[in-house]
């Protein structure tokens, strides 16, 4: 009969008859781990209450520079927001006028074909001029249903 020394996990000596087989709960003895994760997550242009106190404490004011800078980061944004909105509108604005005023010189031209003897003209160039229009509308209005607005489709 022979003894055989094993060495269990918990680092203590164990002795071991190699002629009588040992029973599974006492062979296998079961651990425990615990394990405890902690995930945090922050957004936003300015690092945390606590990130801050300790950028200041690395290096005096820190946290203030920090705090200007992201102040001055949003006045640009908003700033360049202002600037894109004011363009659109003035596109927006220069469009329609364009448009009014191509639209208008097509019924002077039409009238004035009519005008010289040119009947026929006239009402092709009238007619052109109120299809274009028509149409322009058109596919405006359909262009606007199927765009989302507030992330919904109005297109049914």
């Amino acid at each position: 009969m022979s003894t055989s020394r094993s060495k269990h996990p918990e680092g203590r000596s164990r002795q071991a008859r190699q002629d009588q087989p040992e029973s599974s709960s006492s062979r296998h003895s079961a651990e425990l781990i615990a394990q405890q994760t902690t995930i945090e997550a922050h957004q936003g242009p300015l690092p945390t209450p606590d990130d801050l106190a300790q950028y200041d404490q690395v290096l005096p004011g820190l946290a203030d520079r920090i705090v200007v800078m992201a102040e001055k980061e949003q006045a640009h944004r908003i700033d360049s927001e202002q600037k894109i909105l004011r363009a659109s509108i003035a596109s927006h604005y220069r469009g329609q006028f364009l448009a009014t005023f191509l639209g208008l010189l097509g019924f002077v031209v039409a009238i004035a074909f009519g005008y010289w003897g040119f009947a026929t003209a006239g009402a092709g160039l009238a007619g052109g001029v109120i299809l274009s229009i028509v149409g322009v509308l058109y596919v405006k209005q359909r262009y606007a249903k199927q765009m989302p607005s507030n992330g919904k489709t109005t297109d049914k």
